[in-house]
């Protein structure tokens, strides 16, 4: 159950045989290399998103926290979010706010952009969630 939980992140009762096989497979048996431990050094705050907000803020980005977006929309080569412009948007949520968030904004974009940012929302809309559970001892 473990290893099924850490390989998959899903219930062995739920699990699909052949793809937990196949990531045994390749994770324990593949090539030199195939797979490697990474055990963290710091908390994983520290790790992911201080760390990317520090890379962001280094290059001149804004990192904005606890605000709710409600909508975004592209415009003359720049997004509006929350009444403020930006030359790039990181959505970093679900993906049920992901593909509310691109649904809106799909209006806003050009024409050919339309359709394929549609088609990622229903994508998004349709995956199940499961929790993910991890534990450093």
């Amino acid at each position: 159950d473990p290893l099924c939980v850490s390989a998959l992140n899903i219930a062995p009762a739920t699990a699909s045989g052949q793809v937990f096989l196949r990531v045994l497979q390749d994770s324990m048996f593949g090539a030199r290399g195939a797979s490697r431990l990474l055990l963290p050094r710091v908390d994983l705050s520290s790790l992911f998103p201080e760390a990317a907000e520090r890379w962001i803020t280094a290059r001149g980005g804004q990192v904005r926290c606890g605000a709710r977006v409600q909508a975004t929309a592209q415009g003359d080569g720049s997004w509006a979010v929350a009444d403020a412009l930006f030359d790039r948007v990181v959505i970093a949520t679900s993906a049920t706010d992901a593909a509310r968030l691109v649904d809106t904004a799909a209006a806003s974009l050009p024409a050919p952009q339309q359709a394929p940012a549609l088609g990622w929302a229903r994508k998004a809309l349709a995956l199940e969630h499961t929790a993910i559970t991890t534990v450093y001892a």
